[in-house]
């Protein structure tokens, strides 16, 4: 074997670890499939594949994560247990940290961190992508009043928010929209101030009106769902009880608000467990899980 030493034993390492037996039970460290055995471990370490092929794998993620969005800055740790098991998509965990992330043009994430759990380590198909094993995880995403007021902007928001149908007390069913959404942080509340149009159900404006509404936002895991609760009209021209209007809005953000819908139920789920308003800021914390496809 000619050529460099460095070269001869890094080759060598891979040799030995290749035709080394593998191990599904190590002390302490039990994946639900099968690994390098420790020796083998060992030997791709010392020689720098497993280093190799960890920082080849990073920059991998990176670029295929760049497909969907965009972003300031972003950490990707893979936690390997070898550079062979990593090669077939084995890894002990995952952490991801990113900051401004844009999804679409649509909405700002100031920041984001994803970590998979370690107990349940992901094996992915690397030519499908697709997880060959159950994979649960924690994350945390961390929203500023100029992340939600470019997001209530953007001609996504105002699609879907053009023909709200709610009803009204005694008023009954209302047609509305809503445009020029300013969101602020108020304590522990979300303070929003928007104008609101009154449609008719043909789509002619009957009138617009200034909308200041405070609110807590929570997470109600039981139905895993972003509600409104104490919701509390504050401003709104031509609307004297403002009771039917309040209780409206806390139906409607139970039913418009739905993050379950961020996957579908064959790949996995999402579940918040908590919202902390911070000055300037919101933070969501929930818990995922993947499916086992393939």
């Amino acid at each position: 074997m000619t050529g460099p030493l460095s070269l001869r034993l890094f080759t060598l390492a891979l040799l030995v670890s290749l035709v080394l037996p593998v191990s599904s039970v190590m002390a302490g460290d039990k994946p639900p499939f099968d690994t390098a055995g420790g020796f083998s471990r060992f030997v791709q370490k010392a020689s720098g594949f497993t280093w190799l092929t960890k920082t080849v794998a990073n920059k991998a993620a990176k670029r295929e994560i760049a497909k969907y969005s965009d972003h300031d800055r972003l950490e990707i740790k893979i936690r390997p247990y070898s550079g062979t098991d990593l090669i077939k998509g084995k890894v002990k965990q995952v952490n991801i940290k990113a900051k401004n992330l844009r999804i679409e043009e649509f909405f700002n994430i100031r920041d984001v961190v994803v970590n998979s759990n370690s107990e349940t380590p992901p094996w992915v198909d690397l030519k499908s992508g697709q997880v060959k094993t159950d994979v649960d995880g924690d994350f945390m995403i961390r929203l500023t009043d100029d992340d939600l007021n470019a997001a209530f902007n953007s001609p996504q928001f105002k699609d879907l928010t053009k023909d709200i149908k709610i009803k009204i007390g005694t008023v009954g069913e209302q047609h509305l929209f809503v445009d020029h959404v300013v969101a602020d942080f108020v304590g522990t509340r979300l303070n929003v101030k928007a104008d609101v149009g009154f449609i008719s159900p043909e789509g002619k404006v009957l009138s617009t009106a200034p909308l200041e509404v405070e609110t807590d936002l929570v997470a109600d895991a039981n139905r895993n769902l972003l509600a409104f609760k104490n919701v509390k009209v504050k401003t709104i021209a031509e609307v004297q009880d403002t009771s039917g209007l309040e209780a409206a809005i806390e139906e409607y953000g139970q039913t418009a608000i739905k993050p379950y819908k961020w996957l579908k139920p064959e790949v996995g789920w999402v579940k918040l467990s908590a919202i902390k308003i911070q000055p300037e800021a919101m933070v969501i914390l929930g818990d995922f899980h993947l499916n086992e496809r393939g």
